[in-house]
């Protein structure tokens, strides 16, 4: 039992991993294209920027015959407009930023420090800090230009993206950005996620040590009880045994009327502790599910008549006994067991009735169970009890039911038992003073 409840929190632990893990995945990867996309936007508008810087440094003439086109709409920045140069009976469409890229790289060359400034400025304008190394390369010049803004050796081998952007129409100029993941792509959500995830598994823990603790516990009784009740019904199995054999022989050699009386009291009362130790061994192998069930189809009937007998010979009460179920009817299950689990319902309505029982025993069959139905015009059950009676050892403490019978509390405890080995249950319908209506159940 323990290692199935272990096997079953290991799963449970590690489906919530799984999936903490998965959602995690799924943050860090939304962050990471969040990061990438204003990444992209920051260094479109850093080269703007740094272009701006060398344009307003140099007033550039030069005799090229081009002219101005707007193909798109108002709307659009200003590194979006183009420009339509008509050379050669040829039409090229190029920004206007690539235009002055190729103006002013011989006299006013890209200067990557400057764009490495409005670079981390813009970053730092969006909120965000991170670690690059910007290469700038000219094919006309077979030149490569870096600067390296890694400021920690631990980034060199961190996640990291590369943006290439072409500067010039031909494409011979591009500047390349590899751009590192800050530790911030991992924090916010993440941290948040992260740190619930954290409470919840320190939780889950918790509560299982605390589960184990208490299932070891009721275990811990549990084998104690079954161990006190082993021991006391084997001990004393043997010598009420003995008891019995010498009363009946002592009944068999008696010819004295007042000691046969004697006698025949002693026998029963020892029958009824020998029954009791019976009834403490089936429960107790019911319990470990070691009861070998011989299930067989036999008619109600059967289980009923051995109490019709014995009950309609007693003096000391006038009990009458009514089965308004067909005879016909037939029940699948343990003989012995069903036949001893209804005898125990018979015998409580007449001990917990008055001078005049009357016991009315009923049957119901469905498509999936047959319920027998014992009821009673006894003193009743409370309200607060009905729920308990079928525990081990546990007995209606009220004045009248003490007064009416005694005993150990197993008799409902093993119908119950019984009910649960054939598949079924038992439940109990009660109003003081009313009586009372126990409805077994076994599937058909």
């Amino acid at each position: 039992m323990i290692r199935k409840a272990l096997i079953l929190s290991i799963v449970v632990i590690f489906s919530l991993l799984v999936v903490q893990s998965v959602w995690l995945y799924k943050v860090i990867v939304n962050e990471r294209a969040d990061f990438r996309s204003k990444s992209e936007v920051a260094l479109s508008s850093s080269l703007t920027h740094e272009l701006d810087s060398r344009i307003s440094r140099s007033f550039i003439k030069k005799n090229v015959n081009f002219q101005y086109s707007n193909v798109q709409n108002s709307k659009a920045g200003a590194s979006d407009k183009k420009i339509v140069i008509n050379e050669n009976n040829s039409s090229i469409k190029v920004t206007m930023e690539q235009v002055f890229q190729d103006l002013l790289k011989n006299q006013i060359p890209l200067n990557l420090d400057s764009l490495s400034f409005y670079f981390t400025k813009e970053l730092i304008a969006n909120k965000n800090k991170a670690n690059y190394i910007l290469t700038l390369s000219d094919e006309d010049k077979e030149s490569s230009l870096e600067v390296n803004n890694v400021k920690s050796l631990l980034f060199q081998n961190y996640s990291s993206f590369v943006l290439d952007i072409p500067l010039n129409a031909s494409k011979s100029m591009s500047l390349s950005a590899k751009i590192y993941y800050p530790l911030f792509v991992y924090k916010g959500d993440f941290m948040i996620i992260g740190f619930a995830s954290f409470i919840l598994l320190i939780f889950i823990v918790f509560a299982i040590v605390l589960q184990f603790r208490m299932l070891s516990s009721q275990i811990s009784l549990a084998t104690l009880k079954e161990n006190l009740t082993s021991f006391f019904t084997h001990e004393l199995r043997s010598p009420l045994q003995s008891a019995l054999s010498s009363l009946e022989m002592a009944e068999m050699y008696s010819d004295k009327a007042e000691v046969n009386s004697f006698l025949e009291m002693s026998r029963n009362k020892v029958m009824y502790i020998n029954r009791l130790i019976e009834k403490l061994l089936d429960i107790n192998k019911l319990e470990k599910n070691k009861v070998n069930l011989q299930k067989e189809t036999f008619p109600l009937i059967e289980a009923v008549t051995p109490y019709l007998n014995q009950y309609f010979s007693r003096k000391d009460k006038d009990i009458e006994i009514e089965t308004v179920f067909d005879s016909s009817l037939e029940i699948t299950g343990d003989r012995i067991h069903i036949t001893n689990a209804l005898g125990n319902l018979i015998e409580n309505a007449v001990k917990y009735s008055g001078e005049n029982v009357h016991i009315k025993i009923d049957a119901e069959l469905n498509s999936q169970y047959l319920s027998i139905i014992v009821e009673d015009n006894g003193i009743g059950i409370p309200e607060a009890d009905q729920k308990k009676i079928f525990e081990r050892f546990y007995r209606v403490r009220s004045v009248e039911h003490s007064h009416k019978g005694k005993g150990f509390g197993l008799g409902l405890n093993y119908v119950k038992w019984v009910a649960l080995s054939h598949k079924g249950d038992v439940r109990v319908e009660s109003k003081m003073g009313v009586g009372s209506k126990f409805i077994l159940s076994v599937k058909s």
